[in-house]
């Protein structure tokens, strides 16, 4: 197996983008057989300019030290492009990342993968359905794949949790990084039972082009990428045009034609994508057999949660929830729990589907 600390090196250079990166792999092989080319080995290549020679005869490796040993003490695995458990459906794109940071399970047979995603302003009908679908699609063994950002990705997520599925949540940062802060306990909750991932070394704090490049990561990992609510300009819409020039299939939720988060979705269906309205019309696209799976669960506006074992500390929590809402201070004040602590309670709930958040830090019982 390659030596970690050289591809470390070769993706933390200045200049030296996933592009780049898989062309130089593709003449040397292996990070370390980079980092000890010649200035005359480089240049015979033809793939670099006069800057990008000098940033690859620059051998210092303290900085891939710091990162290793950093992520060593996180507990962050480090895997690159050549390494068996990196995945292969990533591996086939265009401009793969040259490793991938994991905390969680990283599994290899991630092939059958759905990418959820959204706007981060959805509606609750938005929110509701990208649970719904998630969950329906986890019982049936299918990864979901989103970015573990506010909204339709954070749903997502849980939908999959809920159905004691797989999900893998894509990071715009360093996966050490509470980002977005409010999702800082799914987060920890996906890195205990799935897998958060990153090109990005841990520390790296999170900044606008980060996003974007990552999309090419979801849609990387999965067989289809399906848009729940998008505007004219959402992140999603470049997701749903990386899958594309990918070769993945794309699906839409349709929309209220009078909503500024149905525009954009209610586009690309009009350009395209497959319109869906049920599991089934993501599941007949997919490369696998599905016979033997259950297929009674349709209906979008309803998930049902398995019976599981409550601890008291979250019946606790539950006996002062109905179907009013009740804010998290009030569930604080009532309970007589601190609000980092109930705040913990309330994600779990939440995975177990019998809680839903409401807009404003409100909580109901399902």
């Amino acid at each position: 197996m390659d030596d970690i600390r050289y591809w470390i090196w070769l993706t933390n250079l200045p200049g030296i983008g996933s592009v780049k990166l898989k062309r130089i792999i593709d003449v040397f092989h292996s990070a370390e057989a980079v980092w000890k080319a010649s200035k005359s080995d480089i240049e015979s290549t033809g793939l670099f300019n006069k800057q990008d020679i000098a940033n690859l005869m620059n051998k210092d490796l303290d900085t891939a030290y710091r990162i290793l040993k950093k992520s060593k003490m996180l507990g962050i695995d480090i895997i690159n492009i050549n390494d068996e458990r990196y995945p292969s459906r990533l591996k086939q794109i265009y401009d793969p990342p040259g490793v991938l940071y994991v905390k969680g399970k990283l599994r290899r047979y991630e092939s059958i993968a759905v990418a959820v995603v959204g706007s981060r302003n959805a509606s609750p009908y938005g929110k509701n359905i990208a649970e719904s679908l998630s969950f329906q699609l986890a019982q049936r063994g299918i990864m979901i794949v989103s970015g573990a950002a506010r909204g339709i990705d954070a749903c997502a997520h849980k939908g999959a949790l809920k159905a004691g599925g797989q999900t893998i949540a894509v990071l715009g940062c360093g996966i050490d990084i509470d980002y977005p802060p409010e999702n800082a306990e799914l987060i920890d909750y996906i890195k205990k039972f799935g897998a958060v991932i990153s090109e990005y070394p841990p520390g790296t704090q999170p900044i606008p082009g980060y996003f974007p490049a990552r999309n090419r990561i979801i849609s990387g990992l999965s067989c289809g990428v399906l848009v729940v609510e998008a505007g004219k300009k959402s992140g999603s819409l470049i997701t749903a045009d990386l899958a594309l020039e990918q070769g993945r299939d794309v699906f839409a939720v349709p929309g209220n034609i009078d909503r500024l988060f149905s525009k954009g979705t209610n586009n690309l269906i009009r350009q395209g994508a497959k319109l869906v309205t049920c599991v089934e019309d993501i599941l007949e696209e997919l490369p696998i057999n599905y016979e033997g799976f259950s297929h009674n669960n349709n209906d979008l506006t309803d998930v049902q949660p398995a019976e599981i074992e409550i601890p008291e500390e979250e019946k606790d929590v539950l006996k002062h929830l109905s179907s009013e809402p009740v804010h998290i201070d009030e569930l604080c004040r009532k309970s007589g729990i601190s609000i980092n602590k109930i705040s913990a309670i309330l994600i779990l709930l939440e995975m177990k589907g019998m809680i839903r958040q409401m807009p404003g830090k409100y909580f109901v019982r399902i």
